[in-house]
């Protein structure tokens, strides 16, 4: 009951039955942030406030999601907390862009007010760092990992204060994985 004629493109779960998905299709096809169960046959759309959403993932208790459409350039929460039903509200985190340019896939959440943002645009793409202050994220630096080159999957982890992360490109010449310890700018 969801994405038909188009894509799923991401998947998380709290506890390996409850699921929530996010992927792309017309209005009429499930598109946006779904939830549903292992083994359950349908699922249900949690909002329509964006449907044009790329990856879902949960940290520290809530629901996120990223899009590269309309107002939607970013990270933002799904609902409060892990919500389960319709009418939930997307809401883009404040201070991540509000206009075209960027193309944020993947996140990885270094801690609360650190968010690490993998942008496929070949220019100036790569690993955006977001640091959060008095409410307000802002955009420290972008990490490259080649020249001309984005990326689209981002995980990592942080080990006293150092977060090191791994990436999937957008190369030309072919994806690969790559791995990068934040020291800086």
């Amino acid at each position: 009951d969801a994405y038909s004629a188009n894509n799923i493109r991401s998947a998380c779960s709290s506890n390996g039955t409850d699921l929530w998905t996010a992927g792309t299709a017309s209005a009429a096809n499930g598109p946006g942030v779904r939830y549903t169960t292992l083994l359950a046959t349908t699922s249900t759309q949690l909002s329509t406030t964006q449907t044009n959403v790329r990856n879902v993932n949960i940290y520290n208790g809530q629901l996120y999601t990223t899009a590269a459409a309309g107002t939607f350039q970013g990270v933002s929460t799904v609902g409060t907390g892990l919500p389960t039903t319709s009418g939930q509200t997307i809401t883009l985190l404040n201070g991540f862009p509000i206009a075209t340019g960027p193309q944020p896939y993947d996140y990885f959440f270094a801690d609360a007010a650190t968010v690490y943002v993998a942008d496929d645009r070949t220019s100036v793409g790569g690993i955006q760092k977001w640091t959060e202050s008095g409410g307000l994220w802002t955009l420290a630096y972008t990490l490259q990992p080649a020249a001309s080159t984005g990326c689209r999957g981002l995980s990592g982890y942080t080990e006293a204060g150092v977060t090191t992360l791994f990436a999937t490109t957008t190369a030309t010449s072919g994806t690969t994985v790559v791995s990068v310890v934040d020291t800086g700018p």
